[in-house]
């Protein structure tokens, strides 16, 4: 046993031995250091190795050595590394930095022995920031190296694509190179964001939507750039390509004018616009692996071939623009290959980074062709405009010389017509003479009938209840009555007899004079029947009435058929509780129970008139609440139209009444008469008006 554990180390030895060990020398103080050559790697397909493991002479021997200028293990995988560093240095004692500049990193964990032990640093841009040792947008490590020691450095990582440039240098060096960094990318976003607040400006002052699809291409790249320096989590960059891609697409449909130029083509460009909102949609749900490759798969097999196709037709209309669009696409393209070429291959760049410079010239080209575009416009609108205005000073000069000639002929017709209008206008003058004095009589006339009219209104509110005794007879009370003109068809009774107390609304068959003639029979009616007469039950007040107004128009013998609809209601109170009965001509009872809105319909059948109906009206007695709420109403609020010849309705009257019971009733009129002078609008009243709401 003793021999086969010999053989066994021996071979392990020889395995390790026979390997290159890679060995990183720090022999220049004020250089970066590229370490993709001088590393060794391991793939943790399960993320689940301990730094410990790693350690063992076990997994020793799997590491691989790099041949690659820059480590990049492809894209669709979900596998973790580990990178191995031994470094040297040869230089002078002091702090060093091990950066990854890049911000793609998910989870970037650095293993470093202190005291013997090793000790876990947390990166990456799943770890917010403030969470870091090294609170930088990309990952790093500080540490410090005496001279002519070696320090052995882990690193494991996973990346949203697995390009992982490694670059070690001394930190004042490094923190000269990230102000560096800092004040490039600072002053391009300061001029992108320049850019985009003046096309906002320009897009609500012209109206002109390439303005706002350019103002908005330049934020989805400023975000990006934000989010792929690492200044926010780079882990949304695949999301934020795919908003690139809509606005390019949305800038390039309207710069070309592609739905005014190329119909057809536009059509298509829906197609891919939706594809593009549904690919945006998608990348939230699958991995950032895939969801890269499928940005760029939609980049370079679907948005770039259509605007190519769409400056070709351009180029071939002649569209001078379309070579300064070429020139910004060109620009973006090759620069973002060199830095993809730089990254790769190795090659430090102190400040700059191409792919932001890329898009920042594509920008300022675009800006360019697009104020290209606007100068030649109102170019061309100018030289139209000139045109226009010398075709029209031609067409004036021809219809002067037109008009010179129609006027010197005329001018002789002219002379005979005016001698003949004179003697019309003798005979006018005559007519005229006439004219005013009928007028004149007219409006004396008038007048005397106004002022009739107005003795009529004086006598009709004489006979209307007054303000003392509706205060008398109710606690709380509003009428709301509006006449079509001077003087009303509708009008309202109320009186209490004995511990009765009655509240009559009617509306008398049409409206002004004719309909006030008939408010005064029905009051002088009413007073007769029910204090008089004493008849109480409601039913049998409208039936005397409708026989007492046939006879008092004499309507068998004369024919005519006017008469009233009207509502009838008298109650007495008995403890907590009011008993009401209810009877009405083609008018209902509304009534408020439980916060909503009850109502009780009339009986179809009308007072007076020549209607044969032997029906009688129908009697409806039930119990309410003290201080509930009645209202009894003319058809004329319901019926009001607006200027679209639209009824306010009683269903909207209903819900109107129902929604303001937490008012009082005073509340409620003025809320009323708003919404009614809202309704009428511009329109004239049609009918005669009369709600009354009171509390009993």
């Amino acid at each position: 046993m003793k021999y086969l554990i010999v053989i066994y180390l021996f071979f392990v030895n020889f395995a390790l031995f026979a390997q290159e060990k890679p060995l990183i020398l720090l022999t220049d103080p004020n250089e970066t250091v590229n370490l993709g050559k001088y590393v060794s790697f391991l793939e943790d397909k399960e993320g689940n190795l301990s730094i410990e493991q790693i350690n063992s002479p076990e997994f020793q021997i799997k590491f691989n050595k790099s041949e690659m200028a820059t480590l990049n293990f492809g894209m669709i995988t979900d596998s973790y590394y580990w990178i191995k560093m031994e470094i040297k240095n040869q230089t002078f004692e002091g702090d060093w930095v091990l950066e990854l500049p890049y911000s793609m990193f998910e989870i970037a964990n650095w293993y470093k022995k202190d005291n013997g032990e090793w000790r876990l640093h947390k990166d990456g841009y799943a770890l917010p920031q403030a969470e870091r040792e090294m609170q930088t947008r990309l990952p790093a490590i500080r540490f410090n190296l005496e001279k002519d020691s070696t320090e052995i450095i882990y690193l494991k990582f996973k990346a949203n694509t697995l390009a992982c440039p490694l670059h070690i240098q001394n930190l004042k060096n490094y923190i000269v190179q990230q102000r560096w960094r800092e004040m490039s990318f600072g002053a391009m976003q300061s001029i992108i964001a320049v850019i985009f607040c003046i096309c906002i400006f320009l897009y609500f002052n012209t109206k002109k939507v390439t303005y706002l699809f350019f103002a908005l291409s330049t934020a989805s790249i400023f975000v990006f750039s934000i989010f792929y320096d690492g200044y926010w989590t780079a882990g949304y960059v695949n999301k934020q390509a795919q908003l690139n891609f809509i606005s390019f697409l949305l800038y390039a449909l309207a710069f070309f004018k592609v739905k005014d130029n190329f119909p057809k083509i536009y059509t298509f460009g829906k197609f891919i616009l939706a594809y593009l909102i549904f690919s945006f949609v998608v990348v939230w749900f699958i991995p950032s692996n895939f969801g890269a490759i499928w940005g760029q798969i939609n980049y370079t097999f679907v948005i770039l071939p259509f605007i190519v196709y769409v400056i070709v037709c351009s180029l071939r209309q002649g569209n001078k623009e379309a070579k300064l669009y070429i020139l910004g696409m060109s620009l973006q393209f090759i620069l973002v290959m060199l830095e993809v070429i730089l990254v790769n291959s190795g090659i430090d760049r102190p400040f700059l980074n191409f792919m932001h410079l890329g898009f920042f010239a594509e920008i300022i080209v675009f800006a360019f062709a697009l104020a290209n575009q606007s100068v030649n416009e109102q170019t061309k609108l100018q030289k139209e405009k000139q045109a226009a205005r010398q075709e029209n000073e031609r067409l004036i000069r021809e219809q002067n010389q037109v008009l010179e000639q129609k006027v010197s002929e005329r001018t002789e017709s002219l002379q005979v017509a005016n001698e003949e209008l004179a003697v019309i206008n003798e005979e006018l003058y005559q007519t005229q003479e006439e004219i005013l004095a009928q007028r004149d009589a007219l409006e004396q006339h008038t007048f005397q009938i106004q002022k009739s009219i107005e003795a009529a209104q004086i006598i009709q509110k004489a006979i209307l209840p007054s303000k003392f005794k509706m205060v008398e007879l109710f606690t709380e009370y509003f009428v709301l009555f509006k006449p079509k003109d001077i003087v009303s068809g509708d009008f309202w009774w109320t009186d209490q007899i004995n511990e009765s107390k009655y509240l009559v609304v009617a509306d008398c068959t049409g409206h002004g004079v004719s309909g006030a003639m008939l408010t005064m029979i029905g009051s002088s009616l009413l007073d007769r029947i029910i204090q008089v007469l004493k008849i109480a039950e409601p039913a049998q007040i409208l039936e005397t009435l409708h026989k007492e107004i046939k006879i008092s128009l004499r309507q068998e013998r004369n024919k005519n058929s006017e008469g009233m609809d009207i509502a009838i209601v008298c109650w007495k109170e008995k403890n907590n509780a009011c008993e009401l009965t209810f009877a009405a001509a083609k008018r209902p009872l509304y009534y408020i129970l439980n916060n909503k809105i009850e109502k009780i319909a009339g009986s179809r059948k009308h007072v007076g008139g020549l209607s044969k109906s032997t029906k009688s009206f129908e009697t409806h007695q039930f119990s309410l609440p003290k201080n509930s709420t009645i209202y009894l109403s003319s058809d004329g609020f319901a019926d009001q139209n607006d200027v679209k010849r639209a009824h306010f309705t009683e269903k909207r009257l209903i819900d109107l009444l129902e929604s303001m019971q937490h008012l009082t009733l005073i509340e409620q009129k003025i809320r009323l008469k708003s919404e009614l002078n809202q309704h009428m609008e511009k329109t004239e009243q049609r009918d005669d008006i009369l709600l009354i709401g009171v509390k009993i």
